[in-house]
């Protein structure tokens, strides 16, 4: 299994959506089963897939802790799972970050944007964490 955590510090950058949006790409493209789990206490993620009709990608609840919510996906037999995390909390991200095989980080094309994502990258780079960048909110 897969484990990609969708990482930035920034709020507003396209955290939820872009994984949202990675999810049910990743399910249709055959990657699956798919799976998310929603960190940010905001609960935009869990919004999203509540507000949802179909089953899939499916849903690992984390309130038993991260750890064991991503040891049941990898029993369960998903061939991917997407982590949403919040803006500004670096001990979520942190904690994200030990689980994860890749980290992907969605950065918009503004100078405010682009200054503030290296907070991230030392969060990545301190875990050992591989990453990437997708330019969100592009026109």
């Amino acid at each position: 299994m897969h484990v990609i955590g969708i990482a930035s510090r920034k709020g507003g950058s396209g955290k939820t959506t872009l994984t949202s949006h990675l999810a049910v790409a990743a399910e249709a493209a055959g990657s699956g089963p798919v799976a998310v789990i929603d960190t940010d206490p905001q609960g935009g993620l869990a919004g999203w897939w509540n507000a949802r009709a179909a089953e899939a990608p499916r849903w690992m609840d984390p309130t038993h802790g991260l750890p064991d919510a991503v040891a049941a996906a990898r029993t369960g037999g998903y061939g991917l799972l997407l982590i949403d995390t919040p803006p500004s909390l670096s001990e979520t991200i942190a904690e994200v970050l030990t689980v994860a095989d890749l980290v992907l980080i969605p950065v918009r094309p503004s100078p405010n944007d682009l200054r503030s994502v290296g907070a991230t990258v030392e969060l990545a780079k301190r875990a050992r964490r591989r990453m990437v960048f997708v330019v969100t909110q592009a026109t």
